[in-house]
């Protein structure tokens, strides 16, 4: 409603990160009431309020960081290829040397190292799953309000905002 008032033009919606905007824009009759405030009378006769959803703890998202969750998985995955070479390696190697000592190495390398692959492969298969579906989930979050995609920050700025325009409305709904 108020995006519509705002917007009589062809645009639909808004930048996210006008939000944080809001308290800035004031009220010719008094200073101290800004549009955040008007944003938060309307918010607070809503059915389902803004501030007592889900999104009231969004908060811990801006700690996580996807960019870096999705190079550590990527590590990880080259780390493990690596560690299978190295333990097939050592397998090849516990069956041909030709002296006993580096046989017996091999081979305690590779048995010592396979449990661990057989271990470690289905749980990298298991973040590798829930890295994408955080990524999709945070694609589906950037489409729910209207982002441009190509120009979306990373998320811990993009749940950052969002913590900051919860604070402000917050504020600004204490003080109505």
């Amino acid at each position: 409603q108020c995006g519509n008032t705002l917007n009589q033009s062809a645009q639909h919606g808004f930048r996210l990160g006008s939000l944080l905007k809001l308290r800035d824009v004031r009220s010719k009759k008094s200073r101290s009431l800004t549009l955040l405030h008007f944003v938060a009378d309307i918010e607070r006769k809503r059915d389902n309020p803004l501030l007592s959803s889900p999104l009231q703890d969004i908060d811990t998202a801006q700690h996580i960081d996807l960019d870096e969750i999705e190079k550590t998985v990527s590590s990880l995955e080259r780390d493990i290829q690596r560690l299978e070479r190295e333990t097939n390696r050592c397998e090849e190697e516990a069956e041909d040397a030709e002296d006993e000592e580096g046989r017996a190495r091999a081979k305690a390398f590779a048995e010592a190292a396979r449990p661990f692959l057989e271990t470690a492969e289905p749980e990298l298969d298991i973040l590798r799953q829930t890295a994408k579906q955080a990524r999709e989930a945070y694609k589906d979050l950037i489409q729910y309000f209207a982002e441009d995609k190509g120009n979306a920050v990373d998320t811990p700025n993009y749940f950052m905002v969002l913590t900051r325009f919860l604070e402000d409305l917050r504020a600004a709904n204490a003080e109505n």
